[in-house]
């Protein structure tokens, strides 16, 4: 898949990163690179956080996965992690409850697209 395509899944779209890279596809495979390579590390947090009933820990995490979410292209996983980001804000244990299961299984579909195709 050519960098700035959207995927028909639409899991990723990378022309937002090719818009902000102004089409430096050595960088993007960089950044993609990182995500992925972050993607363990965020998943283990929001778990960690999820188990200890940890509201503010749900929330900073899923603000920063939010962020580099968003960046990549990865929007659906960017809106699931502003809703955790939310409900963690709110202390609101029902809408963590409804929000959380989705994240881990985006995050690896995310990490998964770019890792076979991308990179």
């Amino acid at each position: 898949m050519a960098m700035g395509s959207d995927n028909s899944a639409g899991l990723l779209d990378t022309g937002i990163l090719a818009s902000l890279l102004g089409g430096d596809a050595g960088l993007q495979r960089e950044i993609l690179q990182e995500f992925c390579n972050s993607a363990g590390g965020y998943s283990e947090a929001l778990e960690k956080a999820y188990h200890g009933h940890a509201f503010d820990d749900l929330k900073n995490v899923a603000h920063k996965l939010k962020s580099s979410a968003r960046t990549v292209g990865a929007m659906q996983l960017g809106e699931l992690c502003e809703r955790l980001e939310v409900a963690g804000r709110e202390r609101n244990w029902q809408r963590v409850e409804a929000c959380y299961p989705a994240i881990k299984p985006a995050l690896a579909a995310v990490s998964g697209f770019i890792e076979s195709d991308l990179l």
